[in-house]
């Protein structure tokens, strides 16, 4: 807090009364002293009369000094601690309705944190399907020096499709004019055939049909 005016005032006075009672006491000490070496007895005593008056009133001076400032550092310590009090935020308490408001707020808040940690303990509980060992029935290949090695893991048997006989190759499509074996159809009809020759009788054959 800022110094009273008035206090501040009182405190210079009484210290420039001080000062000038130690300078007239000064003064006054040099004047005796001059005049005690001087021999004139009844001038020295008048002297220390005067030092001793002047001593008294400057002791008196600080005694009403240190008087005013103990009374003043009660009165100065309570304007600092109304100051920190006026200083000091005022705490309003809140109403019901603003009670049962945040209490609402801070339940969707928790809420959400809650859904986010289980969301993220979820992700760290889902194995990626590239680290997951595999499991069942499997096929494994490796190729090395040029050939392929096949191991069949976690199978009973082999597959029916390793055993069973191949197919018997399909036969070729005969021309049916030259009885050659066809390289095209007739997109028209269909019709497998060899050689142009045999595209136009064909062709011929349909034509005479219609």
């Amino acid at each position: 807090a800022p110094p009273d005016p008035a206090v501040a005032a009182a405190k210079a006075a009484a210290a420039k009364e001080v000062a000038a009672a130690r300078k007239r006491a000064r003064a006054e000490g040099v004047s005796g002293q001059h005049v005690q070496l001087g021999g004139i007895g009844g001038a020295a005593r008048g002297g220390s009369l005067r030092a001793s008056t002047i001593k008294a009133s400057v002791d008196a001076s600080e005694e009403r000094l240190r008087q005013q400032q103990q009374q003043q550092d009660p009165a100065r310590k309570a304007a600092a601690a109304s100051a920190r009090k006026r200083a000091a935020p005022q705490l309003r308490r809140l109403t019901q309705e603003e009670l049962l408001a945040e209490a609402k707020q801070t339940e969707i808040i928790n809420r959400a944190s809650l859904e986010a940690m289980l969301k993220m303990e979820e992700a760290k509980r889902v194995v990626p399907l590239s680290q997951r060992a595999p499991a069942g029935p499997r096929v494994r290949t490796l190729s090395k020096g040029g050939q392929t090695f096949v191991t069949f893991l976690e199978m009973d048997a082999l597959p029916s499709a390793l055993s069973a006989k191949a197919p018997p190759p399909a036969q070729p499509a005969r021309c049916v004019v030259t009885g050659l074996p066809a390289k095209y159809r007739d997109p028209q009809t269909g019709a497998p055939y060899a050689t142009l020759e045999a595209f136009r009788t064909i062709r011929g054959r349909g034509r005479s049909r219609s």
